[in-house]
């Protein structure tokens, strides 16, 4: 349909509908850009207690 063709109601629908459309487009993208964080930081505290285990580890062996 021309939108010059539809009632003023129905453009003021469709303008809502693009605007909700854009926002959950945001919002996926914000979601998963946390996800990936999410698990990167994850990773980073996995890694760091692994090192510290490893640490400990060095440091009692030194000292027996």
């Amino acid at each position: 349909y021309p939108i010059s063709g539809l009632t003023a109601a129905t453009r003021e629908l469709l303008q809502l509908y693009n605007e909700a459309q854009t926002a959950m487009l945001t919002a996926r993208r914000q979601a998963a850009i946390q996800e990936i964080s999410v698990k990167a930081l994850g990773d980073m505290i996995s890694a760091s207690v692994k090192e510290g285990e490893q640490n400990n580890a060095s440091a009692d062996a030194n000292a027996a």
